[in-house]
């Protein structure tokens, strides 16, 4: 069976890069550059999940064209208040 596609937008700790790896068909960020919202849309194709940090912005348009085999869109954060980040 194959494994469900994670899109992971920025680098991330090694041990959860790991986890990815291991438990998705992770396409992972090697060199941590920022990701557009086209990039992000382009990668995300047949994914079926996408992993993404609060530098990246989703705005509406973004998110509404996002693909329709997507299930899952998480951000990898902590706190409350990501507004400014």
């Amino acid at each position: 069976m194959a494994k469900p596609v994670l899109y992971v937008t920025r680098r991330l700790p090694p041990a959860v890069e790991a986890r990815a790896a291991w438990d998705y068909d992770a396409r992972l960020n090697a060199d941590d550059h920022p990701v557009s919202p086209s990039e992000l849309l382009a990668n995300a194709a047949g994914a079926d999940a996408v992993l993404c940090c609060p530098a990246e912005r989703l705005d509406a348009a973004t998110i509404a064209a996002l693909p329709p085999s997507l299930r899952v869109l998480g951000t990898f954060s902590v706190g409350t208040d990501a507004e400014g980040a």
